[in-house]
């Protein structure tokens, strides 16, 4: 009876080294917190030893900062395509529901109550959460909002003030209901869908017919 060779366990790069620990942490986390995890229960997650995962991360903190800058070119993802046609409400309203689905989507929910969570022990993964997600978002609307209304000059933070306001109509309370209450899924979608377009034509009609909106200064 021949016996069985066996073989050398499959080599994988540090990229992929990484990409593991990464997905095994978003798990561990999402499950008990970020409090409650342990560094042995991340390795345990992702089938390496203790002191690989310390290899790629030399703490927790160094892990969940790592997952907060791991989106894949959220820029891109947000921007959608640049031969995008349409009136002018349809791509405002594209553009607001491209970012309300990136910020209630599951991933992004469960890393905003993390980062929540622990705000007041480390406030500066608060900032970075703050810098790489959130003021991304809020700057590729206000770009739209610049390409759509504002051609000329106009008050110094008047965008950037617009773009609040509509984010915050757009998913005000839907954000607080999400990151609190299990909503069907496509039933938050539709509702997405649905506050875009509403939000978009109020802004648009009103810049329109020239009423004294924030909009016009």
């Amino acid at each position: 009876m021949k016996s069985r060779k066996i073989g050398r366990p499959q080599v994988i790069s540090d990229d992929e080294r990484r990409a593991l620990i990464l997905t095994a942490a978003e798990d561990v986390f999402d499950r008990h917190g970020f409090g409650e995890t342990s560094m042995q229960e991340i390795a345990a997650a992702s089938g390496m030893a203790k002191k690989t995962v310390y290899k790629y991360f030399p703490d927790k903190m160094a892990l969940f900062g790592a997952l907060i800058a791991s989106h894949d070119n959220l820029q891109v993802q947000l921007a959608g395509d640049p031969a995008e046609t349409g009136d002018r409400e349809e791509r405002v309203a594209g553009t607001i529901e491209r970012i309300a689905t990136f910020i209630l989507s599951p991933r992004q929910l469960m890393l905003t109550r993390l980062v929540i969570a622990e705000a007041h022990k480390s406030p500066e993964l608060a900032r970075r959460f703050h810098a790489e997600c959130m003021s991304v978002t809020r700057r590729l609307l206000e770009q739209t909002l610049r390409a759509e209304f504002f051609d000329g000059e106009c008050p110094a933070g008047l965008p950037g003030d617009v773009a609040d306001m509509v984010i915050g109509s757009a998913i005000g309370v839907l954000h607080l209901d999400a990151l609190m209450l299990q909503i069907d899924r496509p039933e938050l979608e539709a509702e997405i869908a649905r506050r875009a377009r509403q939000v978009a034509a109020t802004y648009v009609r009103s810049f329109e017919n020239g009423r004294n909106v924030p909009l016009s200064g």
